[in-house]
């Protein structure tokens, strides 16, 4: 039998009560839990002398003594079976009670002080596993506290919810483990950027919230975001099976600001949210503060953007999409050189649906490879009939997604489309932007070389908006860098820097350069002023079917063609 002085060395508090309810015996651990008088300790004490005390300790807190006094000793006369409870002291502790019946008569209840493994528990709830950020119920309670110190400051505070796009595709090729180390990765990225005065936290699979506290909510607001954006686009690499990947990573983020969209923290979150999944929809735009849109606009949108989605594979099977052309020329010399394909959706409902909403619908629902097969086989078909009836020998530019170039079987596809239309590879350009370099590069690299050795061209598309690397450039067979509209913009304001640089690098790379969306004579006598030539934009043509491009071009252009 084990002796009553080895039981006082462990540091499990017992107390053995009999059936009458009074102390029988109980240990140093337990007297040293709740500061016991020896008084106390004695045997024979009754149980509402301990329970009395318990009480000016505080065990209780604040209820009517007597009244509680008499509902613990009514429980503890009926606790019959082994029962667990849990009381919290006035210092922080935390005081676990098991309740054991025995077979003699009375009971014995054991008291242990479960602070450190509740802590522990309540750390493992407050924390991400993964990221090691505060869970969403943490970051609440974080975000709440600074919330409180920015209206007893009187500053603002702004909250930002971001979501991760594709992280399901990285899952399905690579696996949990290879997704959670780039989550892991782009947290370490973001915490960069982060400053004191904010609490940066895991809302829930793909969705991450902010919450600072500023002077300026709206400046703070566009900073952060563009740092986050930034952060998230430049490529990290990682390993996975003997194989190096660089991935970039797509967010949407939206904004609400305290006081001017909310003094609630629940109407901050829920906005900030709203403005996100708008953001989401936004393929240039990835950072949307919260504008007070009405929730009805939301749903009607959601509504026809579910139809389309449904509509779109009978658009393929109805031939409601058809391409246009844009010319391109050198205005050196007012000569058309090439022109790029254009796709467009004539819905029997919405008419004509722009692009910018409808390839995104696309990619989202695995249609985007089908639709592009098709763009690559019509407008190959047609740059040969062009040169079949004697119009021009056309350089056919053809837009490239993301999921096409990384697709082992699109270089085969590409040479069955020339085979098929019996065109040359010279006579075809195929144009990525820069987005489509951030990920998967090795797959993207295996198949524009073997396309190079078709003779195709290939040039990337609204250069200077993304995040390519000059030795990324190099290694790859680019043949143009087209400049990106919203830097042609900014000529008219005598800003050229950005396009004089854009023009250097191309000739350090042994590049054309060609500019696109040029509208008015002012910004191609800039360029042209700038050492640029060939230009795309309203200001020479429009979009036209295959038919107005021949005839406008012959009215317009020199149409030698393409040697």
């Amino acid at each position: 039998m084990i002796s009553t002085k080895a039981l006082d060395q462990v540091e499990v508090g017992i107390a053995i009560w009999d059936e009458t309810h009074h102390l029988s015996w109980a240990n140093k651990a337990y007297q040293r839990f709740y500061a016991l008088p020896e008084s106390l300790m004695r045997s024979g004490t009754p149980l509402a002398a301990h329970l009395r005390h318990f009480a000016s300790i505080g065990l209780f807190g604040d209820e009517n003594l007597d009244e509680r006094l008499h509902d613990e000793e009514t429980k503890f006369l009926n606790r019959a079976e082994n029962v667990l409870l849990d009381y919290r002291l006035p210092d922080g502790r935390i005081m676990e009670m098991r309740h054991a019946p025995l077979a003699e008569g009375g009971k014995v209840i054991l008291h242990t002080d479960v602070s450190g493994f509740r802590a522990y528990e309540q750390s493992l709830a407050d924390m991400d596993p993964i990221t090691g950020l505060p869970s969403a119920e943490a970051g609440e309670r974080l975000a709440g506290a600074l919330l409180a110190e920015a209206v007893h400051g009187e500053t603002e505070g702004l909250a930002l919810r971001f979501q991760i796009q594709r992280l399901g595709e990285y899952e399905s090729a690579f696996g949990i483990g290879f997704t959670n180390r780039l989550i892991k990765r782009f947290v370490q990225k973001i915490k960069t950027v982060l400053g004191e005065g904010s609490v940066f936290f895991r809302a829930g699979g793909s969705e991450f919230g902010i919450f600072s506290v500023t002077e300026n909510a709206k400046t703070f607001g566009t900073k952060l975001s563009q740092e986050i954006l930034d952060e998230c686009s430049v490529p990290v690499l990682l390993k996975q099976g003997g194989s190096s990947h660089s991935i970039a990573l797509s967010v949407g983020i939206g904004l609400a600001c305290y006081p001017s969209d909310s003094k609630n923290l629940n109407d901050l979150r829920g906005k900030s949210r709203q403005a996100m999944l708008e953001a989401l929809k936004d393929r240039e735009n990835r950072a949307r503060f919260y504008s007070g849109v009405s929730s009805a606009h939301h749903a009607k949108q959601a509504k026809e953007d579910l139809q389309l989605a449904g509509d779109l594979r009978h658009a393929l099977i109805r031939d409601e999409f058809f391409l246009e052309y844009q010319a391109q020329i050198d205005a050196s010399k007012n000569r058309l050189i090439g022109c790029e394909a254009l796709l467009r959706w004539e819905h029997p409902t919405f008419g004509r649906v722009p692009p910018d909403r409808f390839i995104p619908i696309a990619e989202d629902i695995g249609l985007i490879n089908e639709l592009g097969k098709k763009v690559l086989v019509d407008a190959c078909h047609q740059a040969a009939t062009w040169q079949a009836s004697g119009f021009a020998d056309v350089l056919m530019c053809v837009n490239v997604s993301r999921l096409q170039a990384q697709d082992p079987e699109f270089a085969g596809q590409v040479a069955d489309a020339l085979n098929t239309t019996c065109l040359s590879g010279k006579y075809l350009e195929l144009e990525l932007t820069e987005s489509v370099l951030a990920e998967n590069m090795d797959r993207v690299s295996e198949n524009l070389k073997n396309l190079n050795a078709l003779g195709i061209r290939f040039s990337i598309d609204d250069f200077g908006t993304g995040y390519s690397s000059l030795s990324q450039l190099s290694k790859l067979p680019f043949d143009r860098l087209k400049i990106d509209k919203s830097f042609v913009e900014q000529l008219a304001t005598g800003q050229e820097a950005l396009v004089r640089a854009v023009i250097l690098i191309a000739e350090s790379l042994g590049m054309e350069v060609v500019a696109e969306g040029v509208e008015t004579e002012d910004e191609a006598q800039a360029l042209r002023a700038l050492g640029c030539h060939t230009m795309q934009g309203f200001h020479f043509s429009k979009t036209l079917s295959a038919d107005d491009f021949v005839t406008f071009c012959k009215a317009r252009f020199d149409v030698g063609g393409v040697a």
